[in-house]
């Protein structure tokens, strides 16, 4: 794994002495508007463009917190990781790379309600809006013969009808269990706001922040995870998002070798289990 620097600064924003410079010192994707820099944190360019920020009185921005303008710049930490971070992690965070389109949320019957046109859609495995998970029906009887633990799926509803052979094509992908609670070390803080988040976790109104990472990784005790294994999907107790509170997702290592095997494209976080 390798961790990438993201900083970005508009030419509206700061004096054109500190554009000027920063160009000088990374023209690579920079423009006449904006200011842009990808390398690794250790990079010398990377160390050169912060400290020129920093000599002009300028800070990286706070994640949740409302940026103060001319005087935050936009920092973020991009992880980068290889087969051997995902062969090594005991579960990881799926994140799917497809997406497809709810034409609400759910419907009365507690059912995701999708697009008529998403019916059609060709997916494997795709998110639906931010929080649910969505299968095509080959993935799922796939998953079904694979005897994969704590895995369930829903029928799904759309907006208008559709033809008889088009039903029963696409899944809401789910799970019957509940991990435990986060462990102590993972931050969150109110949104908006960004203080320390002191209410009630499945309720939400928080987000999980990690210092200036774009995503976060998930920490749980030995003793949590150890309480609920076996299991290849599951919810977290947390739910997230100050708007629609849900539960996100933790796969296990043999969730993550059916994905592979299967070819089903998928970003992967690394969830660690921290000694008690």
């Amino acid at each position: 794994m390798q961790t990438i620097a993201d900083i970005s600064v508009s030419a509206s924003e700061c004096s054109k002495e500190l554009f000027q410079g920063l160009v000088a010192l990374y023209p690579d994707k920079s423009n006449q508007y904006i200011f842009n820099c990808e390398l690794p944190v250790e990079h010398p360019i990377t160390k050169s463009v912060i400290d020129l920020l920093a000599a002009h009185g300028w800070e990286p921005n706070k994640p949740c917190k409302e940026r103060r303008k001319n005087t935050e710049f936009h920092l973020k930490y991009l992880r980068e990781y290889d087969d051997t971070d995902y062969q090594q992690a005991r579960h990881l965070e799926p994140v799917p790379l497809a997406t497809i389109g709810l034409s609400m949320r759910r419907s009365k019957s507690d059912r995701l309600l999708l697009k008529r046109s998403t019916a059609r859609s060709k997916i494997t495995l795709a998110a639906a809006d931010w929080a649910w998970l969505v299968v095509s029906d080959k993935v799922r009887r796939l998953m079904i013969e694979a005897g994969l633990r704590h895995v369930i799926f829903k029928e799904v509803e759309t907006a208008a009808p559709i033809p008889e052979e088009l039903r029963n094509q696409i899944w809401e992908l789910s799970s019957d269990l509940t991990l435990p609670p986060l462990s102590p070390m993972c931050e969150l803080v109110t949104t908006p706001g960004g203080l320390p988040f002191t209410g009630d976790r499945q309720k939400g109104g928080f987000a999980h922040v990690e210092g200036l990472y774009a995503w976060p990784e998930y920490h749980y005790t030995e003793s949590a995870i150890r309480s609920v294994e076996p299991f290849d999907l599951a919810h977290t107790f947390e739910r997230h998002h100050h708007d629609t509170p849900q539960p996100k997702f933790v796969a296990s290592q043999r969730f993550y070798q059916f994905c592979k095997t299967h070819g089903i494209k998928m970003k992967w976080v690394p969830v660690h289990i921290d000694p008690d």
